[in-house]
């Protein structure tokens, strides 16, 4: 963030009123987008979602260290290893999030210097490169941002399915 504005302060020195103003638009709102991905509640969802499929599987683990194996049915047996594959599959997918949600920050930066650079053109048509640069910039952000919310989502279907076939399991086993 510190090197955006150190960018801002050293192109301000080259660039029209009406180029600078553009570009101290583009920098309030990168910094309030920043801002709200900072403090967005999906990090405080990602720990508790680890900690759920975490448990999940240390119960499932635990318990088949108890129980011996074969005097489960089929059912039983099937109903454990899909939740155990499930906590497994969400924890997976829990880590692709974060590392596209840490790629799309990444790419927001690069495709911010690339539309302040075009600012720097002080010819004919510079607002038509810009606003051509920014429109690009935000449609790939928001397709990173889309595939983010995907896998969360996904994610958090997953761990939920996993839960309520542990939750059918356990129900099965004190039953019989």
């Amino acid at each position: 963030m510190i090197a955006l504005f150190k960018l801002n302060q050293i192109m301000a020195k080259k660039l029209t009123k009406e180029q600078l103003e553009t570009l101290n638009r583009i920098l309030q709102d990168y910094s309030t987008d920043f801002k709200q991905d900072k403090e967005h509640p999906t990090k405080r969802v990602d720990i508790l979602l680890n900690a759920i499929c975490g448990g999940g599987l240390f119960l499932i683990f635990n318990f088949l260290k108890e129980v011996d194996i074969s005097e489960l049915s089929s059912i039983q047996t099937n109903l454990i290893i899909i939740s155990g594959v499930g906590f497994m599959l969400s924890i997976l997918m829990n880590y692709f999030a974060l590392e596209t949600s840490l790629f799309q920050i990444n790419t927001e930066e690069k495709l911010f210097n690339d539309v302040a650079n075009t600012l720097k053109d002080q010819g004919d048509g510079w607002r038509e490169k810009f606003l051509k640069k920014e429109e690009e910039a935000t449609e790939e952000v928001h397709r990173l941002y889309y595939i983010k919310s995907r896998l969360y989502n996904t994610s958090k279907l997953t761990m939920t399915l996993s839960v309520i076939l542990l939750g059918i399991f356990f129900v099965k086993y004190v039953l019989n």
